[in-house]
């Protein structure tokens, strides 16, 4: 079976990331919510930055602009009086995310200021994180495994939990507006509404604790 770690690496920032390129004068913290790896082998940042006010937020944003190394970036939300920017950065440039988006799941990074690391927490097989070491040093990045921790994998949640919410989710029993009711997916899989409803409930709570858990809030 797979055996799934919670790993977190300080990495030292290289010289293609667009981090690298912030305005990082005021800036308080960092963070990358998610990055994901487009089909042209360009990579999607979710981010959140705090800054000290909002005139140090308008630095950033005309940093984010003026950078060579983002492609293309989109502002969810700006905070005018906390300082605080959220949007999508899309860059292809970088040597850390090529690698973290292609191999992980549920990727999280913290650009620490201060220290001018990058503490990166993601979710992946065991057997990838020294693979996933070996390629970073293989580009030169500076990289130090400060965490690694087994999961609770889905052996945790029993198959036929799994497979009562994925045959609810196939069905539609998830979508709005809903496409099958409990007593469709009750009846496809010959268990009662009420036990059934149960079921899906323990299962839904699982999954959440599960994924709570990888994203470091548990």
């Amino acid at each position: 079976g797979m055996s799934l770690k919670k790993v977190t690496l300080a990495i030292s920032v290289p010289p293609t990331a667009w981090i690298r390129e912030l305005n990082l004068s005021g800036v308080e913290s960092v963070n990358i919510l998610d990055c994901l790896q487009n089909d042209d082998g360009s990579i999607d940042h979710l981010f959140m930055i705090k800054t000290r006010d909002h005139s140090r937020s308008q630095n950033v944003i005309n940093s984010l602009k003026r950078s060579g190394l983002v492609e293309w970036f989109s502002l969810v939300r700006v905070d005018r009086p906390n300082g605080v920017v959220c949007g999508l950065v899309r860059s292809r440039r970088c040597d850390v995310c090529g690698v973290i988006a292609t191999k992980c799941l549920m990727r999280r990074g913290e650009f620490r200021v201060d220290k001018g690391r990058l503490l990166w927490t993601f979710v992946t097989e065991g057997e990838e994180v020294p693979r996933i070491i070996d390629a970073l040093r293989e580009k030169r990045v500076e990289v130090e495994l400060l965490q690694s921790v087994e999961l609770e994998g889905p052996s945790e949640m029993g198959l036929p939990q799994l497979n009562v919410l994925l045959r609810a989710m196939e069905m539609g029993y998830f979508d709005v507006p809903r496409k099958a009711s409990i007593h469709d997916v009750a009846r496809e899989l010959g268990s009662s509404p009420a036990s059934l409803s149960v079921s899906i409930r323990r299962g839904l709570k699982r999954v959440l604790k599960n994924y709570m858990a990888m994203q470091g809030y548990l």
